[in-house]
């Protein structure tokens, strides 16, 4: 294939095949570039220093070298996104401005893959943070993983990870959704948490306190007076003022919800049973699904050094 006149389709191609590069894609970016340059015959401008003659001594560059070295350098700068292009403007040859990248973006590759391994560990759904970008910004960090640090993430440490993140008004849609991290797909839940957002929202629900608009209040007006009425009896289980035994926390603690399988309280006091009673046709399939949680390994195996 020539590359005489071929300076537009190449640049067509890089524009149209090759994202550019941002500093956190360079691992699929040089793969693009090199397969594209080789398709157009540059490749040997970065690869070779220089022509030479049979007897192995130097010559100088030909017109036609020269040309190829150019179109290959202006290429490589038009595939990079302006914020990295500082770090080549001095360079005078493609093979120069390669090899500056390459130096560049490899040698912070596990700092790079640290970073955004703390990033989606830590990653949280934070106050006015809409569901589908937050979902969104996962996603994208574990994608970036894969290509800085060739580490690609099972579907189910992703959807992990997603879990993880969110408040803890979510937590019983999170006990349902942590049964199925093995078999749901990204699109269903996507659809789940969305609608969750929004029916919270219809309902009022403060996302980053996880109560109901003036719960707080009331519920602890409730408490005041409980404490009120039981104030000076003494516990026959822990020998402990303010609370009488069937709600003692010693004797709750290894209690197992009849409900929601969960321990430390009784199903006449069950969170998730109370949450559930405004759904009625629901209450089934949810009870269900909180007694066939399971243990998920979410493991990855580090790049080597």
């Amino acid at each position: 294939m020539s590359t005489t006149g071929s300076g537009g389709s190449i640049t067509t191609s890089v524009f149209k095949r090759i994202a550019a590069l941002d500093g956190t894609n360079y691992r699929s970016w040089a793969f693009s570039m090199k397969m594209l340059l080789k398709a157009h015959e540059l490749w040997e401008v970065i690869e070779e220093d220089e022509q030479q003659s049979e007897d192995g001594i130097t010559v100088k560059v030909s017109a036609k070298w020269r040309k190829k070295d150019q179109l290959a350098l202006s290429n490589i700068a038009l595939a990079v996104k302006p914020s990295e292009q500082e770090h080549i403007y001095t360079c005078q040859t493609a093979q120069e401005a390669w090899n500056c990248l390459k130096e560049l973006y490899e040698g912070k590759g596990m700092h790079r893959f640290l970073s955004l391994l703390k990033t989606i560990s830590t990653a949280k759904l934070e106050d006015g943070m809409k569901m589908k970008e937050y979902i969104r910004g996962v996603r994208e960090t574990a994608g970036q993983l894969a290509e800085i640090g060739g580490v690609k993430l099972d579907k189910a440490a992703v959807v992990g990870f997603i879990l993880n993140g969110l408040p803890e008004a979510y937590r019983y849609l999170v006990v349902s959704l942590e049964s199925q991290v093995q078999s749901i797909g990204y699109e269903d839940l996507s659809a789940r948490l969305i609608d969750e957002e929004k029916r919270m929202k219809d309902f009022g629900i403060n996302v980053s306190a996880g109560t109901e608009r003036g719960f707080d209040e009331a519920e602890s007006d409730v408490v005041t007076a409980h404490i009120a009425k039981f104030r000076g009896r003494v516990c026959h289980q822990c020998r402990q003022s303010g609370h009488l035994a069937r709600e003692c926390p010693e004797r709750l603690k290894d209690m197992q919800c009849r409900w929601c399988g969960q321990l430390g309280h009784r199903e006449a006091k069950c969170k998730v049973k109370e949450f559930q009673a405004g759904n009625s046709e629901s209450s089934k399939k949810h009870r269900n699904a909180y007694f066939a949680l399971g243990a998920v390994d979410f493991g990855f195996t580090v790049p080597p050094h």
